[in-house]
Order: structure tokens, then sequence, then C-alpha cells
């Protein structure tokens, strides 16, 4: 039962969370977390709070509204009914409105949720093997509520991501994706003098791979509209390769092919540079 509940949350942060974190940093930071929280309760608590941006302006109000609820008169009249005067009606009423009007505001990751289903999970075990049954049911009860609200409809976000992802590629987006995978398998050709030369070859392996020269040509056609130049295409695409494999931005997967292709580029002037001086 408790593998089960277990592969069930492991699941549930592979299928719905987007580009997910390995599951055992997810296990480690609640770990963490639960040991400084003490039980799995305070960790939901914790949790609650720390997702909701305006947890503190909601204190603060209804700490206002209390004193001022707090400041009133008993006032009893001759049939003996209790009526409480407010000192100042008014800030009353409109202290209750702001009140009533607050809503809180949170972003909720399917990670936030499962952190405590993994939290009541941990309790739920760890009395279970204490052999407290009754304090193992009921944290396997909350583990499964908060497991359950991750079988939810999809939230706007996912929704959003999920359009986002069927929709046409923006002609920079089609030429990343092209040029991801010709750097991906990409092969550091010997006796090339720079990095910038890599960077050119790369642009002519585009060029020949499938869908690779109408994504040339369309990139062209955007910038040339925001920016026009004389430059060439191909120096203009190197620059562009260059400045997303060292920032990873904005694609992020493009930094680690391109450091690899800069390090086996860097190995092999070394070793031209080490058979040059042993000849």
């Amino acid at each position: 039962m408790f593998d089960r509940l277990l592969n069930q949350i492991h699941s549930k942060h592979n299928n719905r969370q987007n580009d997910p974190r390995p599951f055992e940093v997810l296990w480690k930071k609640t770990c963490a977390e639960l040991g400084e929280r003490k039980n799995a309760t305070a960790y939901a608590q914790w949790k609650q709070q720390s997702i909701i941006k305006n947890a503190s302006d909601y204190e603060a109000l209804s700490n206002e509204l209390a004193r001022e609820w707090a400041d009133t008169t008993v006032k009893q009249d001759e049939d003996g009914q209790q009526t409480c005067i407010f000192s100042f009606p008014e800030r009353f009423e409109e202290l209750k409105r702001q009140h009533e009007a607050l809503k809180p505001r949170a972003k909720i990751k399917i990670d936030d949720i499962l952190e405590v289903a993994i939290a009541y999970w941990i309790e739920a075990r760890n009395a279970f093997n204490e052999q407290d049954s009754l304090r193992s049911l009921h944290a396997l009860l909350e583990c499964n509520f908060y497991l359950g609200m991750t079988y939810s409809p999809k939230t706007e976000s996912e929704s959003k991501r999920e359009i986002a992802s069927k929709a046409p590629l923006s002609s920079r987006d089609a030429l990343e994706e092209i040029a991801f995978e010709v750097m991906r398998d990409f092969v550091v050709p010997d006796k090339l003098e720079s990095m910038d030369f890599v960077l050119e070859e790369i642009v002519k392996q585009i060029r020949v791979h499938p869908g690779g020269s109408e994504a040339l040509q369309d990139y062209d056609k955007h910038v040339q509209k925001r920016k026009p130049t004389n430059e060439h295409i191909d120096h203009r695409v190197a620059d562009a390769l260059a400045k997303w494999g060292k920032s990873g931005k904005p694609y992020k997967r493009m930094k680690p092919v391109y450091d690899r292709i800069r390090k086996e580029f860097e190995e092999k002037q070394v070793s031209a540079k080490h058979k040059a001086r042993n000849m």
C-alpha cells in the first residue's frame, strides 16, 4: 500500500509538472523542510502560507478588523436587549468590505501539493513502523487527500502551456529546433581555426538538414523586418547560435550542447598543437 501510494506521487510529479526536477530532489527538499517543521500538519500550514503571496496583507487586515471590533461599547435598552456600539462604525464597515473583497493571490504548482503529500506519507510510514496504527491511518488519509488534489482538471498555466506547445513555431523557434538537432550530433572537424569557423560549419549543416533551408529563410525575413542589414545570414545565425549557447537564453537546452562542442574543439586544438611540437 505504501509503495503504491508513493508510486502515484512519483507519477504525478513526472506527468503534471512542466520540466520536472528529479523526484529525488523533491524528496530531499521535503525531508529537509519536514525536519524544520517537525510534523506534516505544520508543513501543510507553512506551505499554504508560502504560496499565498498576499497572506501578510490578509493577516494585517484581519488584525485591524479585530481591533475595531474590540473597540466597542455594549448598550442595553429597557427590554434587556444588548447592542454593540462601534467607536468608528464607518471605519469598521469599510474594513469589513475590504476584508470580504480581498482574494488570495497564489501561484500553485503541482509539486507544492505533492510536497505536502510526501510529508504525510513519511509521517504515516514512520507511525506504521512504530506500530501506531491510528496516527498512521490519519496521515495516510491526509496524504491521499493532497494527492487527490493533483487529479484536478488542468490548471490555467497548464492549459496555456499546452496551447502554446501546439501553436505554430515562430521563425526563431523553428530555427532553434533544427539547430539543436544538428548541434546535438555535431562532430567538430579537424583543423578548424576558431569557434567562429565551427559555428559557420554548423550553419552549413543546418542548411542541408531537412527543413533547414526554409527555417533559415523564414528567420532571415523576420530579422530583416525588425532590423534590416546587409550582413550575410550565415554570419548572423552563427552569432545567434553563440549567444544562445553561451547564455542558455532563451533556449536553455542549447547551452549544454554548445559547451560540449566548445570543449571538443578546445581538446582538438590542444592535440593539434601537441602533434605539431613533436614533428
